[in-house]
């Protein structure tokens, strides 16, 4: 009887090891790690008069620095408009996405506020100088539709925010 016993619980044991087995279910759904979320920023560039900073005409000649205030004109910062110590590009700036206002010379009409957007991954150009953008033509049919920014003279400052 111990015999027949020792048999049936090994053969009970062998055939429950052997019935499938039912995975467990986890009921909530895994997604990305949460991380602290960040500002999404894009850049601006200004073109501005440039500056001879010596009397050697081979010196570099760096854009002028301009500043740069919030919406609400709270001044940020003045920037340095060199896109290196000795660079003749003017800097791009990194921003968070939004509405600032920039403070510069303009040759012809001295210091303008120019209101500017920032927007995620994008560069927005702000051409004081004609470097970037074609000067104004006196032919050429200038009217508010056409997507460009112009100061009254008619020249190309930079294109319409959206």
């Amino acid at each position: 009887m111990t015999f027949l016993r020792t048999h049936v619980v090994l053969l009970a044991l062998t055939f429950a090891g052997c019935a499938p087995v039912q995975p467990f279910s986890v009921p909530e759904i895994i997604g990305p790690l949460q991380t602290a979320p960040t500002a999404a920023t894009g850049s601006l560039i200004v073109y501005t008069e440039t500056e001879r900073p010596g009397a050697d005409p081979s010196d570099y000649e760096p854009h002028s620095d301009y500043r740069l205030s919030s919406k609400d004109g709270k001044l940020l910062r003045s920037v340095n408009n060199r896109n290196a110590p000795s660079g003749r590009a003017p800097a791009s700036v990194e921003l968070p996405v939004g509405y600032y206002t920039v403070t510069a010379n303009a040759p012809g009409f001295g210091l303008i506020n120019i209101p500017v957007a920032i927007e995620a991954s994008q560069t927005t150009v702000v051409d004081l100088t004609n470097q970037v953008f074609p000067p104004a033509s006196t032919n050429s049919v200038q009217s508010d539709a056409d997507g460009w920014v112009r100061l009254p003279n008619g020249q190309v400052i930079g294109s319409k925010a959206q």
